[in-house]
């Protein structure tokens, strides 16, 4: 399966979320905080 047909089978609703609301639905303060956590 090619990698973007798969990408919106299995996240659908993150790709809807982002289309829907013209731009990324999760925080910049909830990325940041994942990425200064080392993503655990």
């Amino acid at each position: 399966m090619e990698p973007l047909a798969s990408a919106m089978k299995y996240f659908a609703d993150d790709f809807k979320a982002h289309i829907d609301g013209k731009a990324c639905p999760y925080s910049t303060e909830s990325t940041a905080a994942l990425a200064s956590s080392g993503g655990n």
